[in-house]
């Protein structure tokens, strides 16, 4: 063997040596960390730590994270009342439960989870500014129903037809009393806080979600069972179809939800493929890029801080990750031991915490969707 040849030799060596060590500290860098339980003393360990619940929460923004006790259902819904200082859980067939959103340390049926039936499925929640009224748009019995959550229950709308579920509600910035629901193909509205309805428009899918501009009036977004979304500019008097500016990207259209942030009005999909923007209202779309390949884990929860919007969070089967550079880079934890992520809130008046939801670990992707969309 020369001289030569031993040294080509010793560089192929050096260079596949090279290549696994890069290789090794890459995935080492974006490998999710492993949760691991906030350490707390024997007597609030039940508490603080419960390993069965399906409720975790963070008070440092996602670093350390800890079980709520009493959660033994599948959250798929949050809303935080900061006039009440409560935090509602929509479920799939639990109804609704609370929990004191300043420390978060149990769950009951309380002041608004009594008032539904106990196994109803919750698809969609809002709130009002001042007052505040709660409205849940619900499915009990064989019916769906958008209902104000006070005492008596007051059903403001119902589904014209049993197979044409209520599965979203929202709540016009600009007017108090305005409401937007879809039933169906149906979009309706109400202008005096539910006592009458009209119908805008029939898409000729069924609706998933409603988003309504939070700066510019008469901007409504809306989703259809197809993952198509479409945009009016007059209150639903005119639209036009969006889709196709994300179509290209694989997945998009799939368990697909629509989402308007209300400080930077910034339009968000999550889907299968994973998160796309629109920082002109849905005219053209970015692909936000996240550790895992498009099309390979399907974004499930996510959530925007309340003030700053550049921090996001998603979630991906029992992972979650965190970016505060509008989704340049992300720092990843993972579950082991418990479901997918279902849902994720951030408390509006303490940002430091930040809630989320798990299926067990037998809930298919499918039977998720079927509830959260």
């Amino acid at each position: 063997m020369t001289r030569q040849t031993v040294k080509i030799i010793v560089f192929v060596i050096l260079g596949i040596t090279a290549a696994v060590m890069l290789f090794l500290a890459a995935f080492r860098y974006f490998k999710p960390e492993r949760f691991t339980p906030v350490p707390s003393d024997e007597e609030n360990a039940a508490v603080l730590n419960d390993p069965a619940s399906s409720l975790y929460v963070s008070e440092d923004g996602g670093e350390t994270w800890r079980g709520v006790a009493n959660a033994q259902f599948v959250p798929y819904h949050f809303l935080f009342i900061p006039q009440k200082k409560r935090l509602l859980i929509g479920t799939g067939e639990s109804g609704v439960w609370e929990a004191d959103s300043g420390n978060l340390q149990s769950v009951e049926r309380g002041e608004f989870g009594s008032i539904l039936p106990e196994n109803s499925i919750i698809y969609d929640f809002a709130v009002s500014r001042s007052q505040p009224v709660v409205y849940a748009a619900a499915r009990y019995g064989s019916q769906g129903y958008l209902v104000s959550l006070e005492r008596p229950l007051r059903e403001l709308f119902f589904a014209p037809l049993e197979d044409s579920p209520v599965r979203s509600v929202a709540l016009d910035p600009f007017a108090e009393n305005h409401l937007l629901t879809g039933a169906g193909t149906g979009l309706f509205e109400s202008k005096d806080g539910g006592a009458t309805w009209k119908a805008i428009y029939w898409f000729k899918q069924a609706i998933r979600d409603i988003a309504i501009h939070p700066f510019v009036p008469g901007w409504y977004f809306v989703s259809t069972q197809k993952g198509e979304v479409f945009r009016t500019p007059d209150e639903g008097k005119t639209w036009e179809d969006l889709t196709r500016g994300f179509s290209r990207m694989r997945g998009t259209r799939e368990n697909q939800r629509i989402s308007v942030d209300a400080v930077s009005g910034i339009l968000y999909i999550t889907s299968d493929h994973g998160l796309i923007a629109s920082e002109d209202d849905g005219s053209t779309w970015r692909d936000i890029p996240l550790i895992a390949p498009p099309d390979s884990l399907p974004i499930i929860g996510f959530a925007v801080h309340p003030a700053l919007y550049e921090t996001l969070y998603v979630s991906a089967g029992n992972q979650i990750y965190k970016s505060t550079d509008g989704g340049e880079s992300w720092k990843g934890l993972r579950f082991p031991e418990k479901g997918s992520i279902t849902a994720i809130a951030v408390n509006p008046e303490n940002p430091a915490m930040v809630v989320i939801g798990f299926a067990q670990k037998s809930n298919s992707r499918r039977s998720i969707f079927n509830f959260i969309r």
